[in-house]
């Protein structure tokens, strides 16, 4: 825990009381600025070079004068951070097992399935996004046509595909149908 800094508000104004420094009190319009307008303050009466400011912790204390809504509010930071802190821990494990995924020749919308992330995500983690290429097959360098060969295989795909029997086309027209009267 860092230094405690009440904040309420009082009129129009965000009002921050650094109880430390001699009860010291900064006025701001606007809830963003308070972090700022402290730390400036702090580096003042401490003589720390505002450059190190950003490594020092501060614990706000919203006062907002309704005890059990500042309790909820702080309830909800106290779990945002838990989740951030388990998400900083989750990156590099999924980038980790993706990459294992990868050097299967899974595609990346079924690493995506297995490890709960988005195909997004998952491109983004992984190597340039090598997880789109079947096991076996170059992964161009990112930037240099990833796309257009994305493209090109799945235009490559489709042109050897065997032409579907019309009664064969039928009976899966009528599947469907049939499925979307059930629903």
């Amino acid at each position: 825990m860092g230094r405690i800094v009440n904040v309420s508000r009082e009129d129009s104004m965000w009002v921050a009381v650094i109880p430390s420094l001699k009860r010291t009190r900064v006025e701001i319009k606007h809830l963003p600025a308070v972090d700022a307008a402290v730390r400036q303050i702090i580096a003042e009466v401490t003589n720390v070079h505002v450059d190190d400011m950003p490594g020092i912790e501060i614990d706000y204390r919203y006062k907002l004068g309704d005890p059990a809504l500042e309790r909820e509010l702080e309830e909800m930071r106290r779990i945002r951070e838990l989740i951030a802190s388990y998400l900083s821990d989750l990156t590099p494990r999924t980038a980790e097992a993706a990459g294992a995924l990868i050097e299967q020749g899974l595609p990346v919308r079924d690493i995506a399935i297995l490890t709960g992330a988005s195909p997004g995500r998952i491109s983004q983690i992984t190597p340039q996004g090598a997880g789109h290429f079947g096991k076996g097959q170059e992964v161009p360098p990112r930037g240099q046509g990833v796309t257009k060969a994305a493209r090109d295989a799945a235009r490559a795909k489709r042109a050897v595909q065997p032409a579907v029997e019309p009664n064969a086309k039928a009976a899966s027209t009528a599947t469907r149908t049939r499925r979307a009267r059930i629903k």
